[in-house]
């Protein structure tokens, strides 16, 4: 259509005459003088004339104009308008109008390479398939199983399911004033994220929408989480770990002069290359199971008090009468003269032992294991004499090796925990874990809140976990026999109580603006002296085999003078491990 065709003849000067209407051309025809337009099926006759010479003989061409069809796609979405037949090359029609769709928006018509509005022109130019093209409307489902769980300082893991759509795209994750991360559909995995950067003791909420490949979003799902601190750093260790060191047998236990020990192992409690932090922005760490009012069943971990610890290891076990008496030479513990019935009565815990012979005690192992000058505890201020039982003995309160400037521990040797370093490890040393607010080092209390402290004093939930009243016999019992917590930490209710290095107040913030750095607590070591609200004594903790239930919950905080003790008083030592 609208093809010319041009007649020619070899003889010059000839004239050429036609006809389109079938009949023979002659003089009297169309006389030929350009190419002729071809809009039609016509058969042309021709014939060239000359003077002087015979007619041509007639030529004869039929042509045949080929016709197009324009058809139309919706797209997937309802009926197509009808096609267009029989067009011809170069002919311009109109475009149909714009379509409708529940929940898609006519947007165009697209022949393969250019777009075009409704109800245009369009030129012809052969068969062609002119589809629509729509705006999708209707976001993808919402993701599903949405979870946030803090899994170290300033850091959050989200996990979702992702909906099934077929043009689901990618999830977009906002938090915080200008908080977004994209996850693409693409991504491998593509159902979870890992938030950092965040604001330990903070509640975030976390949206998470799903996309479409056209940007169409539903409205999200939340899921809230709170930063209650953890692990800061890239951990050389990990938590709840036997440590090995060259004073150690190949399974952990200590050797003395060369004997191995039982049961005097030693696990992370923070790994060396981290610090931990705890930031609670609530009463969680008690309030689950206590409702009262009492400060001495609350811990050390308070509402929007911030902790820093530095990395540390703490004894499996309470020290044993074995351990004690080996590097000690002497056994103080009253049942000492009442063997055990089917247990080990040196592998028992050590008992009627007093703060002062505790601290002496720790540096006595530290020179039976490092060197002198490793020692923690000093009988002079200038950290030159280490505490000995002598010094115990007469009851003078050590020095420590402690920088009050940088609020760190200067040397490596054993010592006692401080409450900071026994509650964190009795928690199971991470603040987001279900086990942190565990009445029990190891196992939560099904009791109310409100009868924690409440008659009757037993608790089914401490039986496994601790040796108390209800089940100890009125004695104590072998170290380890009970089930660990979730560092491997044995016995942290029960047995008998823990000394800690700390000097008690009743608000275990008391003097906390002696180790504020950057906010954080950092290494507390206690109330002062003068402001101590029990005046010289010290803090133990953990409860004992006397003890009901409540009094082995590890927020429950006791007070004893240093020079006293009885038979359900021990300890169990730690060392810093980040210094060289």
């Amino acid at each position: 259509y609208g093809d010319t065709v041009e007649i020619t003849c070899a003889t010059f000067g000839a004239d050429i005459y036609y006809t389109t209407d079938g009949t023979a051309p002659t003089s009297s025809s169309t006389k030929y003088t350009s190419p002729i337009e071809i809009k039609a099926d016509i058969t042309i006759k021709a014939i060239a004339l000359k003077s002087g010479m015979n007619d041509s003989a007639v030529s004869e061409k039929a042509y045949t104009i080929k016709k197009y069809t324009v058809t139309f796609d919706t797209n997937g979405h309802g009926t197509a308008p009808d096609a267009m037949t029989g067009k011809h090359k170069g002919e311009t029609i109109t475009l149909p109008a714009a379509l409708t769709a529940t929940g898609y928006l006519f947007e165009n018509w697209n022949d393969g390479t250019t777009d075009y509005a409704a109800e245009a022109n369009y030129t012809v130019a052969g068969d062609v398939t002119i589809k629509a093209v729509w705006k999708d409307l209707t976001p993808p489902a919402a993701i599903t199983d949405l979870t946030a769980k803090c899994t170290a300082s300033q850091t959050v893991k989200l996990t979702w399911t992702n909906p099934a759509d077929a043009d689901f795209a990618k999830v977009v994750i906002t938090y915080g004033t200008d908080g977004k991360i994209e996850v693409l559909k693409t991504a491998t995995p593509n159902d979870e994220a890992t938030v950092t950067g965040l604001t330990d003791g903070t509640e975030y909420t976390f949206t998470v929408k799903a996309y479409d490949n056209v940007q169409n979003a539903n409205s999200g799902v939340e899921v809230k989480c709170k930063l209650n601190g953890g692990l800061l750093g890239i951990p050389k260790q990990t938590q709840g770990a036997v440590i090995k060191e060259t004073w150690m047998s190949d399974n952990g236990n200590l050797k003395i002069d060369g004997t191995e020990i039982a049961k005097t192992s030693e696990v992370v409690v923070v790994p060396t290359g981290t610090v931990a932090t705890v930031t609670m922005p609530d009463d969680s760490s008690w309030s689950c199971y206590y409702s009262g009012s009492s400060n001495s069943y609350k811990g050390v971990f308070l509402k929007d008090r911030k902790v820093k610890l530095d990395p540390f290891v703490m004894s499996q076990y309470q020290v044993t009468m074995k351990l004690y008496n080996e590097v000690m030479g002497s056994n103080p513990s009253h049942f000492y003269r009442f063997p055990y019935v089917s247990e080990t009565l040196e592998n028992g815990p050590v008992e009627s032992v007093y703060w002062y012979q505790a601290c002496a005690f720790c540096n006595a192992l530290t020179k039976k294991t490092m060197t002198a000058s490793d020692c923690v505890y000093y009988s002079d201020k200038a950290l030159k004499t280490p505490y000995t039982a002598t010094d115990a003995g007469n009851k003078t309160t050590p020095y420590i090796a402690y920088n009050a400037d940088n609020r760190k521990w200067t040397k490596k040797g054993y010592r006692l925990p401080t409450e900071a370093e026994w509650e964190f490890a009795a928690r199971g040393g991470n603040p987001n874990a279900a086990e942190w607010s565990y009445a029990y080092a190891g196992s939560q209390t099904k009791k109310e809140a409100s009868k924690f402290t409440s008659s009757p004093y037993n608790d089914d939930e401490l039986e496994s976990y601790a040796w108390y009243s209800n089940n100890s016999g009125s004695t104590t019992h072998e170290v380890g026999l009970k089930e660990k917590n979730i560092l491997n930490l044995y016995d942290m209710s029960g047995n008998v109580l823990e000394w800690c290095y700390d000097w008690y107040n009743d608000t275990a913030s008391q003097n906390d603006s002696a180790y504020t750095v950057d906010g954080y607590v950092q290494n507390p070591v206690g109330a002062s002296a003068s402001g101590s609200s029990a005046h010289d004594r010290r803090c133990y903790r953990g409860g004992c085999y006397t003890d009901g239930a409540g009094n082995s919950a590890v927020s429950r905080r006791f007070v004893q003078f240093p020079d006293r003790s009885d038979s359900g008083t021990g300890f169990r030592v730690v060392r810093s491990i980040s210094i060289k």
